[in-house]
């Protein structure tokens, strides 16, 4: 059995300051996974990863690494909650306080107005995370797996 099948296993590129860029393989899972934010195309279908280096990597180096599941449910809610929080928010809104105003049935009002919000919490979610990314750890070095020749 593989002693790594439970992390990722990555190819230092290039060190940048206290990070270090990892190309890895895409995965079927790349696909769906929340953490585009952090994780961009390479070269060949690989994937890109920016990562802190707690490990002292050096280029060349491949290095075990997994991702932290508390930051990742923060990224998630912050992702998806925030926007389905607007929509609520929308709904209830319009239907109680606003559709007074409006001379279109309040259900429709309700439900166009609700997507309306959700767009701007989303916007606003998607420019907030982009930032956040930036700042936050969501993989972790496990171990060097093997060093570079070099």
């Amino acid at each position: 059995m593989n002693r790594y099948s439970d992390h990722e296993i990555g190819k230092v590129i290039e060190l940048n300051g206290d990070y270090a860029l990892l190309e890895l393989k895409a995965s079927d899972a790349c696909r769906s996974c929340g953490a585009k934010a952090v994780c961009t195309a390479g070269k060949e279908d690989n994937r890109i990863m920016r990562i802190k280096n707690t490990l002292n990597v050096k280029i060349g180096d491949l290095v075990a690494f997994d991702t932290s599941e508390t930051e990742q449910l923060k990224i998630n809610i912050m992702q998806y909650g925030i926007p389905l929080f607007g929509f609520l928010l929308g709904l209830i809104g319009y239907f109680y306080l606003l559709a007074i105003f409006f001379p279109i049935p309040k259900e429709l009002g309700s439900f166009l107005f609700a997507l309306l919000i959700m767009l701007g919490f989303g916007c606003i979610t998607r420019h907030w995370s982009a930032q956040k990314a930036k700042s936050i750890s969501l993989h972790n070095l496990r171990e060097i797996v093997s060093e570079n020749p070099n």
